[in-house]
């Protein structure tokens, strides 16, 4: 028998229902040196997935939480042209409970994957 709310429709589970996604990250601290095309930098990093939506439902899926890291680049400039490399490496990283797994109470609440690492390449030409 199908488990029907009191609209008529069926109710779904919480991994069944896809929330939009909500990123937020910030840099800052950067400090950069220059020695003729090639400058390095070095920031810190967070990033996030939230628990809660700003606007709309908060009853999607998702894995919310956060990370923070220390962030080594390089960038190198000739002309018109750059490239930039830089390798974010997490230092510090918690997972938050989602609210359909609060309302569960799910023993897999606050679980979420995080990279150790990750490599940004940018290329840009000015026009």
């Amino acid at each position: 028998m199908d488990d029907v709310g009191p609209s008529g429709a069926k109710n779904r589970s919480a991994s069944e229902i896809k929330g939009v996604g909500a990123q937020s990250s910030c840099r800052s601290c950067e400090e950069n040196v220059a020695f003729a095309l090639v400058a390095v930098s070095l920031a810190g990093r967070w990033e996030g997935i939230p628990s809660h939506d700003l606007i709309g439902g908060s009853d999607g899926y998702r894995l919310p939480g956060y990370s923070v890291s220390i962030e080594p680049g390089v960038s190198i400039s000739r002309g018109k042209d750059s490239l930039a490399v830089s390798v974010p490496v997490a230092v510090y990283r918690r997972g938050l409970p989602a609210v359909p797994d609060v309302r569960i109470h799910s023993p897999l609440a606050g679980g979420a994957s995080f990279a150790d690492y990750q490599i940004n390449v940018t290329y840009s030409h000015v026009f």
